[in-house]
Protein backbone atom coordinates (compact mmCIF):
# COMPACT_ATOMS: atom_id res chain seq x y z
CA UNK A 1 0.00 0.00 0.00
CA UNK A 2 2.78 2.45 0.85
CA UNK A 3 4.41 1.77 -2.53
CA UNK A 4 1.29 3.07 -4.27
CA UNK A 5 1.27 6.19 -2.14
CA UNK A 6 4.94 6.75 -2.97
CA UNK A 7 4.25 6.33 -6.72
CA UNK A 8 1.31 8.74 -6.58
CA UNK A 9 3.35 11.31 -4.62
CA UNK A 10 6.22 11.14 -7.12
CA UNK A 11 3.78 11.42 -10.02
CA UNK A 12 2.09 14.47 -8.52
CA UNK A 13 5.48 16.07 -7.82
CA UNK A 14 6.64 15.37 -11.39
CA UNK A 15 3.42 16.85 -12.77
CA UNK A 16 3.86 19.96 -10.59
CA UNK A 17 7.46 20.41 -11.78
CA UNK A 18 6.35 19.97 -15.39
CA UNK A 19 3.63 22.61 -14.93
CA UNK A 20 6.12 25.04 -13.40
CA UNK A 21 8.57 24.51 -16.27
CA UNK A 22 5.76 24.98 -18.79
CA UNK A 23 4.64 28.21 -17.08
CA UNK A 24 8.21 29.58 -17.10
CA UNK A 25 8.60 28.69 -20.79
CA UNK A 26 5.27 30.39 -21.54
CA UNK A 27 6.36 33.55 -19.71
CA UNK A 28 9.62 33.75 -21.67
CA UNK A 29 7.78 33.10 -24.92
CA UNK A 30 5.25 35.85 -24.22
CA UNK A 31 8.03 38.31 -23.36
CA UNK A 32 9.75 37.53 -26.67
CA UNK A 33 6.47 37.87 -28.58
CA UNK A 34 5.91 41.27 -26.97
CA UNK A 35 9.38 42.45 -28.01
CA UNK A 36 8.79 41.21 -31.55
CA UNK A 37 5.43 42.97 -31.76
CA UNK A 38 6.96 46.21 -30.48
CA UNK A 39 9.63 45.99 -33.20
CA UNK A 40 7.01 45.32 -35.87
CA UNK A 41 4.90 48.20 -34.55
CA UNK A 42 7.88 50.55 -34.74
CA UNK A 43 8.64 49.49 -38.31
CA UNK A 44 5.00 49.87 -39.38
CA UNK A 45 4.91 53.28 -37.70
CA UNK A 46 7.99 54.27 -39.69
CA UNK A 47 6.24 53.20 -42.91
CA UNK A 48 3.04 55.12 -42.08
CA UNK A 49 3.95 58.18 -44.23
CA UNK A 50 4.56 55.88 -47.18
CA UNK A 51 1.12 54.32 -46.74
CA UNK A 52 -0.47 57.77 -46.54
CA UNK A 53 1.25 58.79 -49.78
CA UNK A 54 0.03 55.61 -51.47
CA UNK A 55 -3.50 56.26 -50.17
CA UNK A 56 -3.45 59.80 -51.54
CA UNK A 57 -2.12 58.58 -54.87
CA UNK A 58 -4.83 55.95 -55.05
CA UNK A 59 -7.54 58.51 -54.31
CA UNK A 60 -6.24 60.90 -56.97
CA UNK A 61 -6.06 58.13 -59.53
CA UNK A 62 -9.59 57.06 -58.64
CA UNK A 63 -10.81 60.65 -59.05
CA UNK A 64 -9.13 60.85 -62.47
CA UNK A 65 -10.49 57.51 -63.64
CA UNK A 66 -13.98 57.83 -62.13
CA UNK A 67 -14.97 61.51 -61.83
CA UNK A 68 -18.71 60.67 -61.66
CA UNK A 69 -18.20 58.98 -58.31
CA UNK A 70 -16.83 62.19 -56.80
CA UNK A 71 -19.78 64.12 -58.24
CA UNK A 72 -22.24 61.62 -56.74
CA UNK A 73 -20.54 61.89 -53.34
CA UNK A 74 -20.75 65.70 -53.45
CA UNK A 75 -24.44 65.55 -54.41
CA UNK A 76 -25.08 63.10 -51.58
CA UNK A 77 -23.32 65.38 -49.09
CA UNK A 78 -25.29 68.42 -50.28
CA UNK A 79 -28.55 66.47 -50.03
CA UNK A 80 -27.65 65.41 -46.48
CA UNK A 81 -26.95 69.06 -45.63
CA UNK A 82 -30.39 70.05 -46.92
CA UNK A 83 -32.02 67.31 -44.88
CA UNK A 84 -30.17 68.40 -41.72
CA UNK A 85 -31.27 71.99 -42.32
CA UNK A 86 -34.90 70.87 -42.81
CA UNK A 87 -34.80 68.88 -39.56
CA UNK A 88 -33.28 71.86 -37.74
CA UNK A 89 -36.03 74.20 -39.03
CA UNK A 90 -38.69 71.66 -38.11
CA UNK A 91 -37.22 71.32 -34.62
CA UNK A 92 -37.15 75.10 -34.14
CA UNK A 93 -40.72 75.41 -35.36
CA UNK A 94 -41.84 72.69 -32.96
CA UNK A 95 -39.93 74.37 -30.12
CA UNK A 96 -41.62 77.70 -30.91
CA UNK A 97 -45.09 76.07 -30.88
CA UNK A 98 -44.41 74.35 -27.55
CA UNK A 99 -43.12 77.62 -26.14
CA UNK A 100 -46.27 79.50 -27.33
CA UNK A 101 -48.60 76.88 -25.78
CA UNK A 102 -46.91 77.25 -22.39
CA UNK A 103 -47.69 80.97 -22.28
Amino acid sequence: MSAWIWVISVSVAAFAVACIILAIYLIFTLIEVRRTLENVNDKVHDLDPLFRIAEGLGKSLEDKVNPEKKEVEVKRAVQMGYEVAEWAILGLTLFQKIKERRR
